[in-house]
């Protein structure tokens, strides 16, 4: 956020005039403002969503002083993060910073597409944001928004009809080495390169955290693209119940060898079906660069999680139509389940997208969208984060996930709802003694 403060301070027409710069230099670096206000937006969301009420800065504040940031509640911080991407798509009048128009800027940049998404996903969680009296319109607001992802010309990354299981299945090229290529359905991506952005983080750690690094039961580094497994992340039998058909669902891979379904032990890598998402090779089979750090990039927003949010949006009571809502959510499901000769369509009803319906709705993201950094935003959302989660491992009683809120209790246990937002880190409540810590630390 400071170093977008400093860049929108530094770039005005004035400062730049004052300084001499070519007319033409100048027009780029002030095409760049837009982009640097979508990026502090996005790290604002990410705020507003992991901590509710953060310290605020925006272009007006001094930099290099001692003056500290105030701290900002979390309706307001959505009001302006709104006022931000609203200007620069140019939905709000006055604006001189507008974003390229969306699929127009190069790869891995930021234009009018990936503020749509990003406005559409924080409008369907607007009444967690700003309360209840933002409903309905924010669901209306999420409805319009996502439409203006769908008809800016994305679409689903096809399946194929050829070659082997990887290359037919159009999901899973979604996370592969060369889903920067020829993708129609990633709005906005987090680049990674194995040799030039190298970081254990990111997909490197959902690649490598997803394989076992022991030998036997069918593990073998190689399919993934790497040089080792480091045996670290599984799922519970939540997830896995999500999918009553792996064979239909293309979504539902896992490996199972050697594993058990329930998780009985944290430590131990062997207790857990492991998903087979991420992987550090082409949809051809060659491994990426290099055998550490990953190729792949990470989809953080893209057009499947746009259909499924206009289709909520609807349901609960956004203005939209019920029938395009339909078929959006029937574009998601049909892509897979027919990524595999002979599977057959996944096509739902309008009556399992009724009013009030929204476990499927749910269960429809968990499916589509594990290990994409949905989950714990869509369970407060849909209020089964703290408690009364409805567990498909236990056909959906009321029952917590496995270790829910305890290392020591694989059953897991309810925890309180100040959970839902992270503690103010020390760190800054120490430096910045005018921030109040969230409730409940």
């Amino acid at each position: 956020v400071t170093i977008c403060n400093s860049y929108l301070q530094e770039s005005t027409p004035a400062k730049l005039s004052s300084r001499g710069i070519a007319s033409a230099d100048a027009t780029e670096i002030g095409a760049y403002r837009a982009e640097v206000r979508f990026l502090r937006a996005l790290s604002y969301y990410h705020l507003l969503d992991l901590y509710g009420n953060p310290p605020f800065a925006d272009e007006t504040a001094a930099i290099g002083t001692s003056t500290l940031p105030p701290q900002i509640t979390r309706a307001s911080l959505y009001s302006f993060i709104e006022s931000e991407l609203q200007a620069v798509t140019g939905d709000k009048a006055g604006s001189s910073d507008l974003l390229k128009a969306a699929r127009t800027n190069e790869y891995g940049r930021a234009d009018r597409g990936a503020a749509y998404a990003l406005l559409a996903k924080m409008y369907l969680n607007g009444v967690t944001y700003a309360g209840s009296g933002a409903a309905p319109a924010c669901y209306t607001n999420a409805a319009t928004y996502a439409k203006k992802v769908v008809d800016a010309g994305y679409s689903l990354m096809p399946n194929s009809t050829t070659g082997n299981r990887v290359a037919r299945n159009g999901y899973g090229k979604l996370f592969l080495v060369d889903n920067y290529q020829n993708n129609p359905e990633i709005i906005f991506p987090v680049v990674f390169d194995g040799k030039t952005t190298q970081t254990y983080g990111g997909t490197t750690f959902l690649t490598h955290a997803a394989v076992s690094g022991t030998a036997g039961n069918g593990w073998d580094p190689v399919p993934y693209g790497i040089g080792a497994g480091w045996g670290g992340i599984r799922t519970t039998p939540s997830l896995v119940a999500q999918f009553p058909d792996t064979t239909a669902d293309q979504r539902g891979s896992f490996h199972t060898a050697g594993q058990t379904l329930s998780v009985t032990s944290l430590t131990d890598f062997s207790k857990g079906y492991v998903p087979i998402k991420f992987r550090n090779i082409t949809s051809t089979g060659t491994a990426g660069s290099d055998a550490t750090f990953v190729d792949t990039d990470f989809p953080m927003f893209r057009l499947a999680d746009m259909y499924l949010t206009y289709a909520e949006a609807v349901s609960r009571g956004g203005t939209g139509d019920a029938g395009l809502a339909l078929q959006y959510v029937n574009n998601v499901r049909n892509r897979a389940f027919k990524g595999q000769p002979g599977g057959t369509a996944g096509a739902v009803t309008a009556g399992t997208l009724s009013a009030n319906n929204y476990q499927f709705f749910l269960d429809e993201r968990s499916r589509e969208l594990y290990w994409e950094a949905t989950r714990r935003t869509d369970l407060i959302r849909f209020g089964q984060f703290t408690k009364n989660y409805k567990n498909p491992a236990t056909n959906y009683t009321v029952a917590p996930w496995q270790w829910k809120g305890s290392s020591t209790n694989i059953n897991g246990q309810d925890v309180n709802d100040n959970l839902q937002l992270f503690p103010l880190p020390s760190s800054e409540l120490s430096i910045n003694t005018g921030l109040k810590q969230n409730t409940g630390y």
